[in-house]
C-alpha cells in the first residue's frame, strides 16, 4: 500500500529538471507557473499571464523568489520576472529561512537571496534549512550545519531528515532515533521498524506490521493499529486499514471512513483521494469537492492547484473551476 501511496502522490515534473521543490509564500500577487508552447510563464489567480513564458522550467515563488531554468542553467527571479540571481546552477531548490540549496560542480551549497554563497558548495547531498538547521552528508553520513555553515551536529547518521517540532529523524544502519537541536537523542526508536517526521506533535512509526503514532515524548498516542500511516495535516491524518484509506483525528478515531484507494495530507482544506484509479478532492467532512477525474494533481496552493488529465494541463480553483488550461 505504501508504494501506491507515494508513487501516485510523488509531485510531478512536467518535464522540469530542477530538483526540490519548495512551499511557495504569499506573495502580493501569487503567482503560479503555467506553459505555453514549450516555455515556462508565470499566471496570476485569474489566469492571466503576468510573466512572459520564456523559461525551460519554473517552480513555485518562495520567499519571494522563484528558481527557473534557462537552458541547462537554474537561476532565481523575483515576482516582476526579472532575475535577481542569473542563471548559473546545475540545480536549485525554494529559498527556505532564507537560504536557497543549489548545485554547482556536483556538490551542494546555500546561496544569500543576492545570489552569493553563504555557505560554499561542499556537500554530496543536502537538504533544506528547516527550524534553523540543515542536514548535509559528509564522507557518506549525515550532520547538521546552521545558517553561517558551521557542523552544529557532527555527521554520524546513515540518514536523516529535517528537523520538524524540534526534531529530527535520524537512522544509523539499522536503528531509528529522534534527535534534538543538539544532536542529543530524545527518543530512541530501535524498536520501529519504519519512522516518519512529526507534524503536529505527532509521528507515525512502525512496529512488526502495523503503524501507529507517538507523541513527542516518545510514548504512543495511537496504537499500532493501521496498515500504513501519513503525517497529520491541518488535524487530520491519512490512516489506511484492509487496503483502504481514511482520514483520523489525534484521538485516532476516524472522521473520514476508510473507502479510497489511495489519498494525501490536507492543504487549505482538501486532500487528493484515488476513487476508481483517479484523483479528486475531498474536505474534511470526507464530502467530495472535486470529483475524481484526474491521472495527476498536485496538492492546492494558495487556491489553486494544477491537475492533468488526457495530457491536459489544468489549474483548478477550490470548487473544481477551471482557471487556466495549457496542453501537452
Amino acid at each position: 500500500m505504501s508504494t501506491r501511496l507515494f508513487g501516485i502522490f510523488l509531485v510531478f515534473t512536467l518535464s522540469m529538471v530542477i530538483i526540490l521543490s519548495g512551499c511557495s509564500e504569499p506573495a502580493e500577487e501569487t503567482l503560479f507557473p503555467a506553459r505555453e508552447g514549450s516555455q515556462w510563464g508565470y499566471i496570476n489567480e485569474t489566469g492571466k499571464m503576468v510573466v512572459d513564458p520564456k523559461f525551460r522550467a519554473a517552480m513555485n515563488f518562495s520567499e519571494g523568489m522563484a528558481a527557473v531554468k534557462v537552458g541547462d542553467k537554474v537561476g532565481y527571479i523575483s515576482e516582476s520576472g526579472k532575475f535577481s540571481v542569473d542563471p548559473q546552477f546545475e540545480s536549485g531548490a525554494a529559498f527556505s529561512e532564507g537560504l536557497a540549496l543549489v548545485m554547482a560542480n556536483g556538490l551542494f551549497g546555500y546561496i544569500n537571496p543576492s545570489g552569493k554563497f553563504a555557505i560554499d558548495p561542499q556537500y554530496e547531498v543536502a537538504l533544506e534549512f528547516s527550524e534553523g538547521l540543515a542536514a548535509v552528508m559528509v564522507n557518506g553520513l549525515f550532520g547538521f550545519i546552521d545558517p553561517s555553515g558551521e557542523m552544529i551536529i557532527e555527521p554520524a547518521f546513515d540518514h536523516a531528515e529535517s528537523f520538524s517540532d524540534g526534531f529530527a529523524l535520524v537512522k544509523v544502519e539499522y536503528s531509528y532515533a529522534y534527535i534534538d537541536t543538539t544532536g542529543q537523542v530524545q527518543i530512541d526508536g530501535k524498536n520501529f521498524n519504519s519512522a516518519s517526521s512529526f507534524s503536529e506533535g505527532l509521528a507515525a512509526v512502525q512496529i512488526d506490521d502495523q503503524w501507529g503514532y507517538i507523541n513527542l515524548d516518545g510514548d504512543f498516542a495511537i496504537d499500532p493499529m493501521f496498515n500504513y500511516a501519513l503525517p497529520f495535516s491541518e488535524g487530520l491524518a491519512a490512516a489506511v486499514v484492509d487496503d483502504l484509506l481514511g482520514y483520523i483525528n489525534p484521538a485516532g478515531t476516524f472522521v473520514v471512513d476508510p473507502k479510497f484507494e489511495a489519498g494525501g495530507d490536507f492543504h487549505e482544506g482538501l486532500a487528493r483521494i484515488v476513487e476508481s484509479g483517479l484523483i479528486g478532492f475531498i474536505d474534511q467532512s470526507g464530502q467530495v469537492a472535486v470529483k475524481p477525474n484526474y491521472e495527476q494533481a498536485q496538492d492546492f496552493n494558495q487556491g489553486l492547484a494544477l491537475v492533468v488529465k488526457n495530457a491536459i494541463y489544468q489549474y483548478i480553483d477550490l470548487n473544481g473551476n477551471v482557471i487556466f488550461t495549457f496542453g501537452n
